[in-house]
């Protein structure tokens, strides 16, 4: 649990500081979040914004297999509009509370309008500025970038930012890239 809410608390950073973390958080014209399934045509598609949450995407049976085991939702899942964007947080645990200290996690960012997409570009353009040793990983979504000190995989895809973490304990330092791809090569398809 302690290393869920530390990845957590990253994600946060990276993201909230990143695009512009201000007092004057905003909501959508019904003073709510958007909320709508993915599968839209992104921030420029004629559908307009596509604001999902990021445990639209994670499910249990998803957190279960990257795993290896019987998972459990956490309580680490956030959901704040502000800058045009709407930031929402994913995370799972074993079930059985004698497991390892695993965890499984997704933080995603969604423009909910046209000034959200800079935002959102913004957050992960500063992900080498957070994590000067963050290096381009190939081949998932439209960019994405390795950040060891943070243990994220951090995509961009169809104007969405989304961080996947894999982990086992509180140094997300010892997490890797290719646990990280798990997740991402089980949620990216179904964008």
């Amino acid at each position: 649990m302690r290393r869920t809410l530390v990845a957590l608390a990253v994600a946060c950073f990276a993201v909230l500081g990143a695009a512009g973390c201000a007092d004057n958080a905003s909501t959508d014209s019904n003073n709510e979040p958007a909320n709508e399934q993915p599968g839209g045509d992104g921030p420029e598609g004629s559908s307009g914004f596509n604001a999902p949450h990021a445990c639209d995407l994670l499910t249990t049976e998803i957190a279960s297999a990257v795993m290896g085991m019987p998972a459990q939702q956490g309580r680490t899942n956030a959901d704040i509009t502000r800058n045009g964007a709407r930031y929402s947080t994913c995370g799972y645990t074993p079930a059985d509370l004698s497991a390892p200290n695993l965890g499984v996690n997704l933080a995603m960012d969604a423009p909910v309008d046209e000034s959200g997409v800079a935002n959102v570009e913004g957050a992960f353009d500063a992900m080498t500025t957070i994590d000067p040793s963050a290096t381009p990983v190939s081949g998932y979504g439209d960019r994405a970038v390795w950040s060891p000190n943070t243990g994220q995989l951090v995509v961009m895809k169809n104007g969405l930012w989304m961080s996947f973490m894999v982990g086992e304990g509180i140094d997300v330092t010892s997490w890797t890239l290719d646990d990280a791809k798990r997740l991402a090569d089980a949620l990216l398809p179904t964008l």
